[in-house]
Order: C-alpha cells, then structure tokens, then sequence
C-alpha cells in the first residue's frame, strides 16, 4: 500500500498538469525568442516531452505538497516552481547538448566533456537575460500557483 504522502490529491494532479501545460506554451515562445539555436531545431519535439517530463515532476512532487503542508501563498509557491522548472530545464539540456556533441566525438576525455557541459549551462543562463522571457516564466508560475492553491483547499 502507498505512503498516505504519494497518494495523489487535487493539489499535485492541478500542479503537475498545470506545469505541464506552461511547458507546452513555453518551448514555442522560447525557440521564437532565439531562433538560432541548432539543438531546438532538430529537436523540438523530445525538448517539448522533457519539460513537460520537468513540469510534471515538479508539479507532483513540488508544487502540489508544498500547497498542502506550507503556509505559503500560490503566487511564492508558484514562483518556485517556476524557477525550479527552469533549473532543471537548464541544466537537462546543457546535459542533453553535450551528448549530441559526443555522439559526433567532439571529445576525446570525459574531463573537456563535462567542461564544455557546464560552459552550456552557462550560455543558457544568458537567455534568461530577456525580460520578457523572465516574466513569461514567472506570470506562468504565478497562476499555476493560484490555481493550485485554489484546488488544495476547494478539494481536501
């Protein structure tokens, strides 16, 4: 039998889905804002299924609980949701760049590969660098937050 805290609740079916969806409507507007990005061109479609991966994962095991035990407002809880997607997001594809470049051997040790992996991330942080972007993701994390909220303490 499953541990009372996996059992799923209104709260982690509304965040999980929720994040999901903002996932969805953000990878058109991302690969919009930079066009110029080999790796979203290629692979539009498996970028799309792992941030709704991230936003499912979160939502479930993030957003959704932390309505019920904190004391916090949606809008901060959403807000971090948000900026954890966007970790994640970051990071899984400063990883996934660097397995595309090994895959051609663009490396000859593991050292120069794992480098050039953080040298990555550090590129995809300048993206975050748009304002409008930014409040993209924060106006998206915000009303995820809300509606969260909302449905943990409409249906407990």
């Amino acid at each position: 039998m499953p541990k009372p805290s996996h059992l799923p609740t209104a709260a982690r079916l509304v965040a999980a889905a929720l994040l999901s969806v903002a996932a969805i409507i953000f990878v058109p507007i991302l690969m919009n804002a930079y066009p110029e990005e080999n790796t979203w061109k290629y692979h539009e479609t498996s970028f799309k299924y792992m941030l709704i991966a991230i936003g499912i994962h979160v939502g479930w095991n993030g957003l959704g609980i932390k309505v019920n035990t904190d004391k916090g407002s949606g809008i901060g809880l959403g807000l971090r949701a948000a900026i954890t997607m966007t970790v994640w997001a970051l990071g899984l594809l400063a990883i996934w760049h660097g397995i595309e470049k090994m895959k051609k051997h663009a490396y000859y040790e593991p050292v120069p590969a794992v480098l050039d992996m953080f040298n990555q991330l550090a590129e995809y942080s300048t993206y975050l660098l748009n304002v409008k972007l930014l409040l993209i993701i924060a106006a998206m994390g915000i009303v995820a937050g809300l509606l969260t909220e909302n449905a943990g303490k409409r249906w407990r």
